[in-house]
């Protein structure tokens, strides 16, 4: 939807062409980093669900009532405390690998936003009333929450 509005703009000849795939890929990176955010808040919200949910069995249902010496014993013998264990490691991981990408796609998307702002006078046509510009920069900032009025 995004891409027509902006290609009917290119082809009425108020976008130029090399502006017209900045943008284009502009959005591209917009939507995978809010793609990497949404990653990012499921991991970290099942990574915190699950050490809530380990910490509630270890203290509260399997250490509850134990003399001092069985408690070790009890927790490396439970084969449910080792899976629990294991899978808190490996959704650990899996959470910094889902903030690293969604790091990497917002510096991507923020370094092009910031080089089409720098190369303003360069991607965009003389226009007397700036019509154009001014309807493709508020159709990215309402529909897409892409701001490239400033850094």
């Amino acid at each position: 939807m995004e891409e027509i509005k902006i290609k009917v703009l290119r082809d009425e000849g108020v976008i130029p062409e090399t502006t017209y795939r900045l943008l284009c890929k502009l959005i591209k990176l917009k939507e995978d980093e809010s793609k990497q955010k949404k990653r990012r808040l499921w991991v970290s919200t099942t990574l915190v669900s699950l050490y809530a949910f380990f910490i509630f069995y270890l203290f509260f249902i399997k250490l509850s009532g134990l003399t001092v010496l069985d408690p070790m014993r009890s927790v490396s013998t439970d084969p449910l405390i080792l899976c629990f264990g294991l899978l808190c490691i490996f959704i650990h991981f899996v959470w910094v690998s889902a903030r690293n990408k969604y790091e990497e796609a917002k510096e991507d998307f923020d370094d092009l936003r910031k080089e089409m702002i720098d190369r303003y006078e360069e991607l965009w046509f003389k226009q007397i009333d700036q019509s154009g510009k001014d309807e493709t920069l508020r159709f990215l900032n309402d529909e897409k929450d892409i701001n490239l009025y400033h850094k």
